[in-house]
């Protein structure tokens, strides 16, 4: 998860000083149920104050991170997604969309098999 903020301050996305505050809020959301899902896919996510539009971030892990996941397997998948408190549609409907996305074996395979990050975008968008 850090390095997944660290992404989004380095493209200008997340301030620096809400890393730190950011961060616990995620390892709190983390603390009440696990967001390790299945098949390899991890969905950290926390709302949190500081920012004002949902944002998202995507990194893959060949190897594999225990992330206690709901079938005990290692998370190589990863969508962190942070939210403004409040208007809680829009973020619904992005977890829903994400959902879909990786309940396709095929798109998490191209996602693994993704070399770049434009490789990863592209997939991910197509």
């Amino acid at each position: 998860m850090e390095e997944m903020l660290d992404i989004l301050i380095q493209a200008g996305d997340l301030r620096a000083p809400l890393r730190d505050a950011t961060l616990r809020d995620l390892m709190q959301r983390e603390a009440t149920l696990t967001t390790g899902m299945q098949d390899g896919i991890a969905l950290p996510h926390a709302k949190t104050s500081g920012i004002t539009r949902i944002m998202c971030a995507v990194g893959v892990h060949k190897h594999g991170v225990n992330f206690n996941s709901l079938d005990g397997k290692p998370a190589h998948i990863f969508v962190m997604i942070l939210a403004p408190e409040g208007n809680p549609s829009e973020y619904l409907q992005l977890m829903a969309l994400i959902s879909r996305l990786l309940s396709n074996r095929r798109k998490r395979a191209l996602i693994l098999a993704a070399k770049t990050k434009e490789d990863l975008y592209e997939t991910i968008v197509d």
